[in-house]
């Protein structure tokens, strides 16, 4: 039997988008076809908390977690 095997490429790209009246549009231009299925991980931008507050309440996150010595 000689069966083909159909080989399957990775591409992850990052892009911005916004969630507006129910549906998520991207801010930048997307390369996919019409219909093409994609897989979607949400990382949500938070308002109003500066990036030392962000550091600042997760500083100690990785303690006892990790033996350096």
């Amino acid at each position: 039997m000689n069966q083909q095997r159909k080989s399957v490429a990775k591409v992850t790209k990052e892009i911005k988008a916004r969630f507006s009246r129910g549906m998520i549009e991207p801010l930048e231009k997307v390369d996919l076809e019409e219909g093409e299925e994609i897989h979607i991980i949400i990382s949500s931008i938070s308002k109003g908390t500066s990036i030392l507050e962000t550091l600042g309440s997760i500083a100690g996150g990785w303690r006892d977690l990790i033996d350096a010595e």
